[in-house]
């Protein structure tokens, strides 16, 4: 092994031991982000003045990465216009990436995004696989990022939950999964029992706590009796969302929802999670909802 390579791994070790150690884990989380407009830069103002006073250590991107379809290869040159421009103000630290319905339309190549995080060329665009674990986390943090856009046409093979439930389940700690479809909603595109049938096994088995998701083009919150959900699709865009009172014995809770332009930051400890919904307004973050669980009792006051 020569000198250059041994110091190599030692600083990867390094850092992998640092991150085990680590006592508060910081998420960045939004979805619906790549139009390359004027909204996302603002939003990215924003969640970069967020960021530094929080100080994120990684974000997770629910997909629709880039808008309208999906890229062809590595050199197509969205990449800079709708994720490294608007994002350069933001971290550098890794962004993980969930593909989306827009990264698959037309026949849009999720491989190309995956090609495009293994080229180099981005310090921040991390994609090993269409689905995967993330890395680098605390050993008391587990996430799963999903393709779900297979999953919402019902026709995902049973390989993508078997290695969810792989890196899930029986792990300690706090157990996540995040991908683009949500399976409940209160926006345009509601409820997904196709995504709900697919994830049901994972989420209850392992006992995931948390699901962000993104699609609907709002911020939400809802409660289930076993995990709680998560929608942050307002990176870039906006749609209405209804306001929902569920029946009692459906043991649904909507706790929040706004149609606002926004993002979401998810600061973890071993015992508990804190989730902040912000609206960004011309580049200001500003806080419009928090809840809090702890790792044991996670339906968030």
């Amino acid at each position: 092994m020569n000198v250059a390579r041994w110091f190599c791994l030692v600083a990867l070790a390094s850092v992998s031991l640092e991150t085990g150690a680590q006592d508060t884990y910081t998420l960045l989380i939004f979805g619906d982000s790549g139009t390359g407009r004027q909204a996302q830069r603002q939003v990215a103002e924003a969640m970069s003045q967020a960021c530094r006073q929080s100080s994120c250590d990684a974000a997770l991107v629910l997909g629709d990465l880039i808008y309208p379809r999906g890229v062809k290869s590595v050199d197509d040159r969205r990449f800079t216009t709708r994720f490294e421009g608007p994002y350069e103000v933001v971290g550098p630290f890794p962004f993980w990436m969930s593909p989306g319905n827009h990264d698959h339309e037309r026949a849009g190549s999720v491989e190309a995004e995956i090609a495009y995080g293994r080229s180099g060329r981005s310090e921040r665009w991390r994609m090993p696989a269409a689905h995967y674990a993330v890395e680098g986390l605390p050993d008391w943090l587990h996430v799963y990022m999903l393709d779900t856009q297979p999953i919402a046409r019902n026709s995902a093979s049973p390989e993508q939950a078997q290695r969810a439930a792989a890196a899930l389940c029986g792990k300690p700690g706090w157990r996540l999964l995040a991908g683009h479809h949500p399976v409940y909603s209160n926006g345009a595109h509601g409820d997904n029992d196709d995504v709900r049938r697919y994830l049901e096994p994972v989420l209850r088995d392992c006992g995931v706590q948390a699901y962000f998701a993104g699609h609907d083009h709002h911020q939400e919150h809802i409660s289930t009796p076993s995990f709680e959900q998560f929608i942050q699709g307002a990176a870039a865009k906006l749609r209405g969302v209804d306001t929902a009172t569920y029946a009692p014995d459906f043991a649904i809770t909507q706790r929040f929802a706004r149609s606002t332009l926004g993002f979401a930051i998810a600061a973890f400890t071993e015992r508990a999670m804190d989730v902040r919904f912000f609206a960004a307004e011309h580049g200001q973050a500003r806080e419009i909802y928090r809840c809090r669980a702890t790792v044991d009792a996670p339906a968030c006051k």
